[in-house]
Parts: structure tokens; C-alpha cells; sequence
């Protein structure tokens, strides 16, 4: 039998056999052995730091900046396009993110105005007292204090702005404390976590009532709750507007700890604070005071005026 098999094609199926496959692969080990132990050398001498290795790789460090520059120069428009084509990818999860909330939203957005619509008809069915707006003032906080037995801050506007002690600061997350004192141009503000803050407060779905008392921590306890209310981690709490020292609804924070003490992480960040809105919040201890002064004042007017300058009884003075 003949073979026709051509003497190229004869020696290229020579070199793929396995005897010619075994010879490579063992040079090849050798080839990377001896890199191996070359840079083992090459670490050792770096080591030992001798004045001919340092030259060397200055010299090699020389040589090979320009080259890595012209590389990396060359390679930037690929790192460019690969970043922006993830970044692309980024854009394009995050949209569909979006579209996806986007439609969420307009769904509870059509619930809520069907929510708004039923709140007004049954206010306006039970002719209930709508609670008057409040107007505010935000100022920078200049100064805190965290000592061992208060937590307090120094804002940069007073009475001069409008703002009296008892107002409550709020930051943009939620409730900050209230101010304690005021002056022409600068105020003092008592924050929740302090020892002597006591806010009414109403946690979770249930709307449990009690009270959450500062202990110059970072998280602040529930005290004085009622006995067979049950919270749970997670649950949201409210102002509850109980005593008149503070408005109804004013978020303060959630509820971290559950076991032997009911703990409050704040929704406001109390250690960076920069600036805090003053809600100008008139309290009912604070509305009596002013309305017994009033009454005092008419009183004595009254006294030293006489008889013929008797008062009215919606207050005023009257002929």
C-alpha cells in the first residue's frame, strides 16, 4: 500500500505526537523554573540592597516609564469604553429600578388622594378643629455639648427671630429636641437624648402610647409604657402631641432594642448636626403662662385705675 502522504504534512504530524508533546512540556517547565529562580535572585538582591541591583533597577525603572506611559496613554480609551459600558449597564438596571417605582408610586399616589378626599369630607362632617400650620426658622448650629450629664447645642438665632424656649427643633430627618432657652440672637437647645428630655411619643401601627426618656446614650428608653401593647423592632415613632409640648406627628425615630429596655435609634443624626429647623410651636404651658400674665396685668390696671375703668370680659379694657 502506498502512501501519499507529503513530506510537510509528514513532519507537522511528527511534531503533534505524543513523544514530540512530552519533550515541549518538559522544556517548558524548565523555562519556568529557571524564571522562578531567577526572581528569587532577583528578590534576594533587592534584600540585601547592593549598589549594583539598586542601579540596575534604577536604570530599568528609566527605561520602562516611558514605555508604561506610552502603554497606559494607548490604553485609556479602552479603560474608558469598559467603564463606560458598565456604567452604561449601571444606567440601565437603575432605570428599569426606577420605571418599576415610578409605577408603585402612581399606584399609592391615586390611593392617597382618595385617602386626602375622605379625610376632608369626615373633618368637615365632624366640623373637627384643624390644627393651625406651622411656621419655622432654620439656623446653623455654632457649638454642642456632650459632657457626661448633658447634650445640648448653640444656635445662632433668638428671640430676635422669632424663636422662644419650648419651640422643637427638627432637622430633615426627623425630631432634634427643643429649645430650652433664648436670647436676642442666639438660642440653646436641649436634645432628646439628654438626661432631662421626656417626650410622649406613639410607637407603631398600634399607636401604643408612652413616654421616651433620654439617658445621655445615643439611643433613648421607653418608660411608662401601658402594660399589653407589643413592639417589635422596626416600628416608627411618632410625637403623640399628649401634654402640648410638642406637635402630633413629628417623627422621632425607630425601635432598635426590644428586650429588657426599649431602646430609640434618633432619625436625626444628633453628631452632625449642621443646621435644624425651629417649628414656632406655641405649648399650652406656654399659652396659660402668657393668659395669666395678661389677666394679671388687666387686674392690677384695673386696681389702680378704678372702678370706672372696669375690664370686659372677652379681656380688654372697656369704657
Amino acid at each position: 500500500m502506498t502512501n501519499h502522504l507529503e513530506p510537510d504534512v509528514y513532519q507537522r504530524t511528527r511534531s503533534l505526537s505524543p513523544i514530540g508533546g512530552g519533550r515541549r512540556r518538559q522544556h517548558d517547565v524548565a523555562v519556568f523554573g529557571a524564571l522562578i529562580g531567577l526572581s528569587l535572585v532577583c528578590v534576594a538582591l533587592d534584600r540585601f540592597e547592593f549598589s549594583v541591583t539598586t542601579a540596575l533597577r534604577s536604570a530599568l525603572q528609566d527605561a520602562a516609564t516611558p514605555v508604561l506611559g506610552v502603554a497606559t496613554g494607548a490604553a485609556a480609551p479602552v479603560l474608558n469604553a469598559a467603564r463606560m459600558f458598565a456604567e452604561w449597564e449601571t444606567v440601565a438596571d437603575d432605570r428599569n429600578r426606577l420605571r418599576e417605582e415610578n409605577e408603585r408610586l402612581k399606584s399609592w399616589e391615586a390611593r392617597a388622594r382618595a385617602l386626602e378626599r375622605q379625610s376632608a369630607a369626615l373633618i368637615d362632617l365632624a366640623h373637627v378643629v384643624e390644627e393651625p400650620k406651622l411656621s419655622f426658622v432654620t439656623a446653623r448650629i455654632v457649638s454642642g455639648s456632650s459632657g457626661p450629664f448633658v447634650r445640648a447645642a448653640m444656635l445662632d438665632a433668638g428671640r430676635g427671630n422669632g424663636i422662644k424656649p419650648g419651640y422643637p427643633a427638627m432637622s430633615a430627618q426627623g425630631l432634634v429636641g427643643r429649645v430650652i432657652a433664648a436670647g436676642s440672637r442666639s438660642a440653646r437647645l436641649l436634645l432628646l437624648t439628654d438626661f432631662n428630655s421626656r417626650i410622649p411619643v406613639v410607637i407603631g401601627a398600634d399607636a401604643a402610647r408612652a413616654v421616651m426618656q433620654g439617658d445621655n446614650g445615643p439611643l433613648p428608653k421607653i418608660s411608662y409604657l401601658q402594660p399589653g401593647n407589643q413592639i417589635k423592632p422596626g416600628d416608627d415613632v411618632f410625637t403623640s402631641g399628649v401634654g402640648g409640648l410638642f406637635p402630633r406627628g413629628l417623627r422621632i425615630g425607630t425601635v432598635v432594642d426590644t428586650g429588657e429596655t426599649i431602646r430609640i435609634e434618633p432619625a436625626a443624626q444628633l453628631d452632625k448636626l449642621e443646621y435644624v429647623s425651629v417649628l414656632f410651636f406655641e405649648t399650652l404651658a406656654a399659652t396659660l403662662a402668657d393668659e395669666e400674665r395678661s389677666a394679671e396685668g388687666r387686674a392690677g390696671l384695673s386696681k389702680r385705675l378704678g372702678p370706672s375703668w372696669p375690664t370686659s370680659a372677652e379681656g380688654g379694657l372697656a369704657r
